[in-house]
């Protein structure tokens, strides 16, 4: 299913911000432009495009009442290179830096474009696995050590909420399950999560992933 848009964003701003109505609410104004610039940036996702010259994505999100509080605000893209084997391969990767944007990932996605993935660059190297909390496409997820090595492969299927399950019992059965795989045990700093089965698309088998995989700078 596609994010909406709001259609009222058509609006011009000048004209929306002279109203009386929100002229006498002046005291409102910070939580009504954090709002706009929200929806600004959907608008943006909704179309596809860029904010001041940065290339972001145009995710697709479910509307599930566990995805309500979500982020729709778009990452931005780079293309990334990489060498396997032999061969090369590139994506457009959503680049997910801060904490928010991290923790998030992938999750409440209805569909992954091939050809795209989103990198994950955290702030120092860590043997913490990742999980598929709230997640509902299957994900090749690769692991690479601080000298752009791959060092664990692993693809991990959705782990979406069970039929009368509680927060903690949920999050606790995710978690459970990412843990009886051994990738991510090895130091990391950096992650790669693609659309499961795209990369064998192409011709490269993720078994032999690590230590053939490595990122070009």
């Amino acid at each position: 299913m596609k994010m909406r848009c709001a259609g009222g964003l058509r609006t011009p701003v000048s004209r929306a911000i002279r109203t009386e109505a929100i002229a006498r609410q002046s005291e409102k104004w910070p939580s009504m432009l954090a709002a706009l610039l929200v929806a600004l940036a959907l608008a943006v996702a909704c179309d596809g495009g860029t904010i001041t010259g940065i290339d972001v994505a145009s995710p697709e999100f479910l509307d599930h009442p566990d995805c309500q509080t979500i982020s729709r605000v778009p990452l931005s893209v780079e293309n990334l290179k990489f060498s396997f084997g032999d061969g090369e391969f590139e994506i457009n990767a959503e680049m997910a830096r801060d904490v928010p944007q991290r923790t998030q990932g992938y999750m409440c996605r209805s569909d992954i474009t091939a050809g795209t993935g989103m990198w994950f660059e955290l702030p120092a190297e860590t043997s913490r696995r990742f999980w598929m909390y709230n997640t509902y496409v299957p994900l090749d997820i690769i692991y690479f050590d601080a000298s752009d090595v791959a060092v664990a492969a692993v693809t991990l299927l959705p782990c979406p909420r069970a039929e009368v399950e509680s927060d903690n019992a949920w999050r606790n059965r995710c978690e459970w399950e990412s843990q009886q795989f051994s990738a991510g045990e090895s130091p990391h700093i950096n992650v790669l999560e693609l659309p499961a089965g795209w990369l064998a698309s192409e011709g490269f088998d993720l078994i032999k992933a690590p230590k053939n995989l490595t990122v070009l700078r």
